[in-house]
């Protein structure tokens, strides 16, 4: 989808600047033009900013649950505990 008719720039272009470590929509325009023309646009590259935020954040969320897991030694990934012979594990 093109957000920044201006320039004729996509949401995944602007991903991909945003995920070079472009913060502001002020660096995202001065690293590839988005929001400087009209300014129609800075509201939405402003969205893409805070949900790249929100994944970023998630992805640390879950990394360090990974690394406290490991840290008290259990198991990184569920496992289904055998049943009892000829039976089948409850759920």
């Amino acid at each position: 989808m093109i957000v920044c008719l201006c320039k004729g720039l996509s949401e995944r272009a602007l991903q991909e600047v945003i995920g070079e470590g472009r913060c502001t929509v002020e660096a995202v325009g001065r690293a590839c033009g988005g929001g400087t023309d009209c300014g129609s646009c800075q509201g939405a590259i402003g969205e893409l900013i805070h949900e790249a935020r929100l994944l970023a954040c998630a992805r640390e969320a879950v990394a360090e649950t990974g690394r406290q897991l490991r840290d008290v030694g259990a198991p990184s990934s569920p496992s289904r505990e055998a049943g009892h012979e000829g039976q089948r594990p409850s759920h």
